[in-house]
């Protein structure tokens, strides 16, 4: 009698599977080190975001402010200067400035609007991928309702959060036009 040999034996099968087994969980491996390198780099774009473009925005507004107020998503300035929307220079126009952050279809953006004294308002988006902002002065009570404006301290601190479990929330100080 003859045997038909077309089949794979057992111990075969076993071997093909232990090595996409192993291809698996190599591949597995690299992808997750991918997915990692690209939140690394992203969360370095957005800090790099935060330092060439929102921080002179601040200092800008921060150094005409006279008060500020909490919102309920960011802050707000009271300012002796505004940008002009037309064309982007600083004016000395009367100006309430609110930093927030505003969920825009699946992203977290912050949004600068500036409300002119005569009602006309201009919105900016700055960055993406900011859970929080708030403004901190030496004279803040930690309590103090939204809404309400107080004068300015000599110095402000803002804090930034990017949302990153491990990361923690960048802080930037400015110096206002009130200690002037």
């Amino acid at each position: 009698m003859k045997r038909l040999t077309t089949g794979l034996t057992l111990i075969e099968l076993m071997v093909t599977l232990a090595i996409v087994g192993l291809l698996m969980t190599a591949t597995l491996g690299v992808v997750t080190n991918l997915s990692r390198a690209e939140r690394v780099g992203v969360r370095s774009h957005q800090t790099a975001l935060l330092r060439t473009k929102l921080r002179p925005l601040l200092a800008r507004d921060i150094g005409h402010a006279g008060h500020h107020s909490r919102a309920a998503k960011g802050f707000g300035l009271r300012s002796q200067a505004a940008l002009d929307p037309k064309t982007m220079g600083l004016r000395h126009w009367g100006s309430e400035v609110t930093y927030e952050v505003r969920t825009i279809g699946p992203d977290r953006w912050l949004v600068r609007t500036q409300k002119l004294g005569d009602g006309s308002t201009f919105t900016e988006l700055v960055c993406t991928g900011v859970r929080a902002i708030a403004l901190r002065t030496s004279m803040d009570s930690g309590g103090a309702s939204i809404g309400r404006w107080r004068q300015l301290s000599e110095a402000v601190t803002i804090t930034v959060d990017l949302g990153g479990d491990s990361e923690e929330p960048i802080e930037m100080t400015f110096h206002t036009g009130s200690s002037r």
